[in-house]
């Protein structure tokens, strides 16, 4: 008598954890898929960074760009080849300093045109 009542315990005990394993392999899988949409959009994401990146220096160097010389355009060809990455010689801090250093400048000739516009008549009421 006894030993059926050990026996159904353990019977009990092991469907018990047999279905709590079931129940972790299948929180374990979702969590995986869910991880990999995290790292997609995460490599997405860095995808897009470095676009915009590029897009930045490229406009950066547009604006700032003089006469090539002959042997900058030679070595022009060998960047075309380059990665993105290994191409970009400017640094994302230096063209938020040049803004900013721009804005500043703008804003300062703002002022000095608004000092010399002569204030019209003054009226008395």
């Amino acid at each position: 008598m006894e030993l059926e009542f050990v026996d159904d315990l353990m019977k009990t005990r092991v469907s018990e954890l047999e279905s709590l394993e079931q129940k972790a392999r299948a929180t374990v899988e979702s969590l995986r898929c869910e991880i990999a949409k995290y790292q997609a959009r995460e490599n997405e994401l860095y995808r897009k960074i470095d676009r915009l990146k590029d897009e930045l220096v490229d406009t950066y160097k547009a604006r700032h760009s003089r006469s090539p010389s002959n042997s900058s355009r030679e070595s022009g060809e060998r960047d075309m080849e380059e990665s993105a990455s290994k191409r970009r010689k400017v640094l994302v801090s230096e063209l938020v300093d040049t803004r900013t250093q721009s804005n500043q400048d703008h804003t300062e000739s703002q002022t000095e045109t608004q000092d010399t516009i002569p204030n019209g008549p003054a009226t008395t009421p």
